[in-house]
């Protein structure tokens, strides 16, 4: 079997599209994403190369976490400006996405095991419920 691992990709679909072009000449069984995939100037473009792609495994990365939950009350610092520009980022990615591809990265597990690997986006000591609780780490 015949994998490709990326990650971060932070809405860049330019950046995404040439890696993806290389990927595709290795002609990968599995492409495993690993998250932050939304997060910055193309979300939409970013969750559709993924979302058309059946060889496609995705998981959340922090950012995800963050902007698919529901809940915000238990976050600490209400007024602070970190906060409020997750809010907007959140907002923003929703908006830029539409309904449909903000649903499906929401329902990205936060890790896979497959045979005897486990992908994560960050820390097997998961770092996203501190953030999304409101507390920087």
């Amino acid at each position: 079997m015949k994998a490709a691992i990326i990650s971060d990709i932070h809405g860049n679909s330019p950046a995404l599209e040439a890696v993806m072009d290389d990927i595709d000449r290795h002609n990968p069984t599995t492409i495993y994403v690993l998250g932050d995939v939304a997060h910055g100037v193309d979300p939409r473009r970013c969750l559709e190369i993924f979302t058309n792609r059946s060889n496609s495994r995705m998981i959340k990365g922090n950012l995800e976490h963050y902007m698919c939950a529901q809940n915000y009350a238990g976050y600490n610092r209400p007024k602070d400006g970190t906060f409020n520009w997750k809010l907007r980022i959140a907002e923003d990615v929703r908006r830029n996405s539409g309904d449909d591809l903000f649903g499906a990265m929401c329902s990205w597990p936060d890790y896979l095991h497959e045979n005897d690997a486990y992908f994560m986006h960050d820390s097997p000591w998961d770092q996203r419920s501190a953030q999304s609780e409101g507390r920087d780490l």
